[in-house]
């Protein structure tokens, strides 16, 4: 949780409405808004095994866990685009943050290729050999 620090409050709400404005700005591919983020987080494992789910009752959980060492996330998300992208590393290091930026440009670099050699999609099989491969997985629906 962040608070606005009670000295320098004014150029603090300055700052930031710096940053909102670039929400605000119409969409443009060339320069794309992508947000970032990092955690931490605690990897645990379960010391015993669950109870099943029956009717009427929930899967069960022991409160008792084993620690299991701690993932470090970073995530990429554009919010314009409805896009995003966690890596997870082992660890929290200046190079794991470089390494992700350095590889957000070379996906945006690769996409925006790709998207200039317009091919087009080569399907593997037509829309009636999937109904038939996937008959199984879907309800027959009628009108």
């Amino acid at each position: 949780m962040w608070c606005i620090p009670a000295q320098g409050n004014a150029h603090f709400v300055c700052q930031m409405e710096a940053v909102l404005d670039v929400y605000q700005r119409p969409h443009d591919p060339l320069y794309p808004v992508v947000c970032m983020d990092e955690t931490s987080v605690q990897c645990i494992k379960e010391v015993r095994s669950p109870i099943v789910a029956t009717p009427g009752q929930s899967e069960r959980y022991d409160a008792e866990y084993e620690r299991n060492g701690v993932a470090h996330l970073l995530l990429f998300y554009a919010p314009v685009d409805n896009w995003r992208c966690i890596k997870v590393a082992n660890h929290h290091a200046a190079c794991e943050w470089t390494e992700g930026v350095r590889r957000l440009v070379q996906v945006g670099a690769w996409v925006e290729k790709r998207n200039q050699q317009s091919k087009p999609a080569d399907w593997r099989f037509t829309t009636e050999d999937a109904r038939i491969k996937l008959k199984r997985l879907y309800p027959i629906l009628s009108d």
